[in-house]
């Protein structure tokens, strides 16, 4: 195999739903220190549709889990998809992973319902301490409070 046909298989693997639904990321640390790409990064690799539809794919997962009567809609995880790539493109796979098995795990409060101000919020407060965890090299916990 060439050096192309070998980037080309790892980065099949690398986007791949199952592959990412597999990845063990429970701490915010295990996230930031993960050798998963950026979105940004995956685009470049591939192309923006195939890492919207992995978001995607990502969502209908951790929508697939909640036992809740207001869920996400086809349209709103397109939408979603679409926000997230547009304001998180700098984090990590395992960034997503991590927040959306938080999520699902209901390790974050949601009060019956999940929406699209959810999801974001959620992005954000870990984007929170993702800087923090970065900057200061410490072990950090989520509150998950609201």
């Amino acid at each position: 195999m060439t050096s192309i046909q070998l980037s080309q298989e790892k980065s099949l693997q690398v986007y791949n739903l199952d592959n990412a639904l597999s990845l063990k990321i429970l701490s915010v640390e295990k996230a930031v220190n993960s050798e998963t790409p950026s979105l940004t990064k995956m685009i470049k690799a591939t192309n923006e549709k195939k890492v919207s539809y992995l978001i995607m794919g990502l969502l209908v997962n951790m929508n697939n889990k909640l036992k809740f009567k207001e869920k996400l809609t086809e349209n709103e995880i397109r939408g979603l998809s679409e926000s997230i790539m547009d304001k998180y493109y700098y984090l990590k796979l395992s960034d997503f992973v991590y927040v959306f098995n938080q999520i699902s795990d209901g390790e974050i409060d949601l009060f019956g319902s999940l929406s699209h101000r959810d999801v974001m919020k959620a992005l954000k407060d870990h984007t929170n301490l993702r800087w923090k965890y970065k900057n200061h090299g410490n072990t950090i916990h989520r509150n998950t409070n609201r």
